[in-house]
């Protein structure tokens, strides 16, 4: 099911949070980025999480499992050409993020600099 599916969304009282799951991984860890989306603006973080850990994610439709875990022991990035960088390595299609990652992205970026 994970293979199918690289993308979990799960909507939040403040926002939405978006969950990728790494192409390449092990039988045991898999490489996790996740966005936390809300009006402020956008929180991400990157690391491994147990495969457990994420089948039951997204079995639950829930990433608010992953990203709970991922702040504690995952880490955080700051700057959106970052985020941007890491969203390339995932292999992430830019064309079907959703619109309010992009415009948070955008609107960082330029912010940067």
């Amino acid at each position: 099911m994970m293979d199918r599916r690289k993308l979990l969304a799960t909507a939040t009282l403040e926002g939405t949070i978006y969950a990728f799951v790494d192409k390449w991984s092990s039988r045991i860890q898999r490489r996790i980025l996740v966005f936390r989306v809300d009006s402020k603006g956008f929180k991400a973080y990157r690391g491994m999480v147990s495969t457990s850990k994420v089948y039951s994610a997204f079995t639950r439709n829930n990433a608010t499992i992953l990203v709970s875990h991922l702040v504690k022991h995952g880490y955080r990035i700051d700057k959106a050409e970052s985020v941007l960088r890491e969203l390339k390595d995932f292999g992430v299609d830019f064309d079907v993020l959703p619109e309010n990652v992009v415009s948070k992205l955008a609107l960082a970026k330029l912010l940067e600099g």
